[in-house]
């Protein structure tokens, strides 16, 4: 078999190339006999990161700025915990992730990790590149390198998005309800109006009187409904797409969404806010006993901002 490689040399420097073996575990012993470090070994013919039907087509666009999934940085997240702790150092973590990755933008972000870890680079400073990872967990990763307790770091940052994960479930669930009577609601108005109404629209003008102002109203709507339909949605879609573009570009309204609308969407924006220091006592100070027990078992004094 055939395994098409990139590796580091003694001398950092990057190469690439192919290699002949009956094995991946065979394939990397060659390369390290030769003194490379291996990076990425993809057996030709098999596994690439071209996809291989529609539905692995990567559409997310940069993966700097792509949003990585709840459960995807969970699962990422509790292996890289669970193999540190098992005394997995971190280079082959990454290695063991990048191989056994089947999701394309994922993999492509954790190989880029790796090679900034190859190249000299902390993981916390590796992480700060993608937009995926909450600042507080990069702050918890962060606190973990500088006192060697980086799998509790992992651990604490899984703990952290599970929850998390389950309060967004609860909220959803909550809301299912209103969400299906509000739309039943607009369903019934919107055949109200196009069908109901004009039907009765010439009753109501042979009767020769004045109508009340309701049904003046609801006349003028019907008659906007039906013609302009169009410029509604447009003016809908504008809406929609004005403060989701204003929600990615400004921190604070991003934050003040999220709290009114008691939506957890920025928990990393919203934990960093948290973070403080307490000018009375002279140190950093958390406000709450789970974010308290972060930075003791990580082993690190918490961090300010």
């Amino acid at each position: 078999m055939k395994y098409k490689y990139t590796a580091l040399n003694g001398r950092n420097q990057k190469k690439e190339g192919a290699i002949e073996a009956d094995s991946q575990a065979e394939a990397t012993n060659k390369l390290r006999e030769k003194g490379l470090i291996v990076q990425d070994l993809i057996q030709l013919g098999k596994d690439s990161d071209e996809p291989t039907s529609i539905w692995q087509m990567d559409l997310g666009g940069d993966i700097h700025t792509k949003k990585i999934k709840p459960k995807k940085l969970l699962m990422v997240l509790s292996q890289l915990g669970m193999m540190m702790k098992a005394g997995i150092n971190l280079s082959l973590s990454m290695q063991i992730m990048i191989d056994s990755e089947k999701d394309i933008s994922m993999r492509k972000i954790l190989r880029e990790i790796n090679e900034n870890l190859y190249s000299g680079f902390t993981l916390s400073q590796s992480m700060k590149n993608f937009a995926g990872f909450p600042q507080v967990y990069i702050s918890i990763i962060e606190a973990g390198e500088a006192n060697g307790r980086l799998d509790e770091a992992f651990e604490q940052c899984a703990l952290i998005c599970k929850k998390d994960m389950a309060l967004s479930g609860k909220i959803r669930g909550a809301l299912m309800y209103p969400a299906f009577l509000m739309g039943l609601v607009i369903v019934v108005v919107i055949i109200l109006t196009v069908f109901v109404l004009p039907t009765f629209a010439g009753i109501y003008t042979s009767f020769g009187g004045d109508l009340p102002g309701l049904t003046k109203f609801m006349m003028g709507f019907s008659d906007v409904f039906i013609h302009w339909w169009w410029l509604i949605i447009i003016v809908i879609g504008g809406i929609v797409f004005g403060l989701k573009t204003l929600k990615k570009s400004n921190a604070d309204f991003a934050m003040w969404w999220s709290q009114s609308a008691g939506r957890p969407d920025y928990p990393s924006k919203l934990f960093g806010k948290i973070l403080s220091f307490d000018v009375h006592t002279d140190r950093c100070r958390y406000p709450d006993s789970q974010s308290d027990g972060i930075g003791k078992r990580c082993g690190s004094q918490p961090l300010c901002t």
